[in-house]
C-alpha cells in the first residue's frame, strides 16, 4: 500500500438512512494492513466504504456494519 490524498487508508461511514456520514484516516504507518478507529454514533445499520492504494490503482471496498445496543454499550 502506499499513501493517497495524504494517507495510507480513509473509511467513509454512512447510517442507512443518510442521517450519519463519517470519514476518518488510517491510524498506523504504510504497510500491509489498515488500521482504523471509529465509534458509531447509534444502534443501527451502516453502509462503509475503505480505500486504499497498491501501485497505479485506487481499491475501494464496500461492507456494512450492523451495531446493536450491546455493542454500543461496550464503547
Amino acid at each position: 500500500m502506499r499513501p493517497w490524498l495524504g494517507m495510507t487508508g480513509h473509511l467513509l461511514v454512512r447510517s442507512q438512512d443518510g442521517a450519519f456520514l463519517g470519514h476518518v484516516h488510517e491510524m498506523g504507518t504504510p504497510g500491509s494492513r489498515l488500521r482504523f478507529t471509529f465509534s458509531f454514533p447509534a444502534p443501527g445499520r451502516y453502509l462503509a466504504w475503505v480505500q486504499y492504494a497498491t501501485g497505479d490503482r485506487i481499491v475501494t471496498a464496500p461492507f456494512t456494519v450492523d451495531v446493536t445496543a450491546a455493542a454500543e454499550a461496550g464503547r
